[in-house]
């Protein structure tokens, strides 16, 4: 059976508060991703990019501790995904907007991510609202952590006039209990997870998809802070994949880390 341990105390959204919201699909700004000598050599090396952290060539808008990823839920965070094909993405991952009426909701986000991709000057050539879950599972008594993002088959069930892509409302039944589609909810993810997984963290992502950037534009959509009604955004991570992550150690040496979960 699965368990989820951060679902506790969710509230309920009123009707009005979801009818206000406006998503992802709203029109994108007309900035174009440069073309020519700006973007000649695009291979995406995190690695290198993640070195120049520390020495004034690459600015981070807040703290980089992979420590704290999975146990802070108070705060937005980012983190930057390259897995070698050119492709990079910018995923703004949302803490519990559903735990009252003073904490951002989804409209608060979207807007911010409006203004942040005004402001670099980079349009997305994909941007997408996603649920990504986090969970652990335990085999020969090892227990990893693992991560995955709801494919769209399943979230599209869940959408509507306002979500059109479904992983707000499917994010919304999972963990407000009182929420009449909570058990279908329950039993779509358990239909796509291992039999004994057990649910760490539930966190709605807002992705933005990039082809054919360097590491010198990736540095400088990074210098570009995100915030969310007056909230900066924290925790940058690094990953080659879901799987692969990077961190700095204490020499300014970048090694691979391993994602863990401790809490329950």
């Amino acid at each position: 059976m699965i368990t989820i341990a951060i679902l506790i105390g969710a509230a309920v959204i009123g009707a009005s508060e979801w009818k206000k919201t406006k998503y992802i699909e709203e029109e994108y700004s007309s900035v174009p991703v440069p073309q020519g000598d700006d973007v000649k050599g695009n291979d995406i090396n995190l690695i290198d990019l993640m070195k120049n952290i520390g020495n004034n060539q690459i600015v981070i808008p807040e703290d980089f501790n992979p420590d704290f990823w999975i146990d802070c839920q108070d705060k937005q965070k980012l983190r930057v995904v390259s897995d070698g094909s050119g492709v990079v993405k910018f995923r703004l991952h949302l803490p519990n907007y559903t735990l009252s009426r003073e904490v951002p909701k989804m409209r608060h986000y979207v807007s911010a991510m409006r203004e942040w991709k005004t402001n670099h000057g980079y349009t997305p050539t994909r941007e997408a609202v996603e649920l990504q879950i986090t969970y652990t599972v335990t085999e020969n008594e090892e227990e990893s952590t693992q991560v995955l993002v709801v494919p769209e088959e399943i979230s599209l069930k869940f959408s509507d006039d306002i979500d059109k892509s479904g992983a707000n409302r499917l994010y919304e039944a999972l963990v407000m209990s009182k929420n009449p589609r909570h058990n279908e909810a329950l039993y779509s993810i358990q239909s796509i997870l291992p039999q004994q997984a057990k649910i760490k963290a539930l966190e709605v992502v807002i992705s933005h998809e990039y082809d054919g950037i360097n590491n010198e534009i990736v540095s400088r959509i990074l210098k570009t802070p995100i915030t969310v009604e007056e909230v900066e955004t924290e925790n940058i991570m690094f990953s080659s994949d879901l799987l692969s992550f990077y961190e700095i150690d204490e020499d300014n040496n970048v090694e691979e880390y391993e994602l863990t979960y401790d809490g329950e």
